[in-house]
């Protein structure tokens, strides 16, 4: 391919664009998206394949980085994310179960100068 002149520089490269995408498609079908994504990055082109969710949760970055942690929940033992970064003194950490939809509601409202009984006999909430 390197010898051919259809795709010796950008221009001819675009000219013969269908047939110099056949090739390329051709070329990555001989191995799936995980070894190419090594191959590539060995050969220092930065690259990486789609991920599935299950495939990510294991991954050693993640895993290292401990960003999934698990907290007790009322559903028992739930791995959730946690936060992605970490700094001197260490990460976030999952301390407890999010709250369940709406537990805060009147809290927050009351905070906010609200009165949550108005709201509720209003029908805004």
């Amino acid at each position: 391919m390197f010898d051919d002149s259809r795709f010796s520089d950008w221009f001819t490269r675009k000219e013969n664009e269908a047939a110099l995408r056949t090739i390329i498609e051709a070329a990555l079908a001989r191995q799936d998206a995980k070894a190419w994504e090594k191959e590539l990055n060995a050969a220092g082109a930065p690259s990486a394949s789609i991920w599935t969710i299950e495939e990510i949760i294991d991954h050693p970055q993640i895993v290292a980085r401990e960003v999934l942690q698990s907290v007790q929940t009322q559903y028992g033992m739930l791995r959730l994310m946690g936060s992605g970064f970490q700094m001197a003194h260490g990460g976030g950490h999952l301390d407890t179960a999010p709250p369940e939809l709406g537990a805060d509601t009147d809290t927050i409202l009351r905070e906010l100068g609200y009165d949550p009984a108005v709201l509720r006999a209003e029908g805004v909430i």
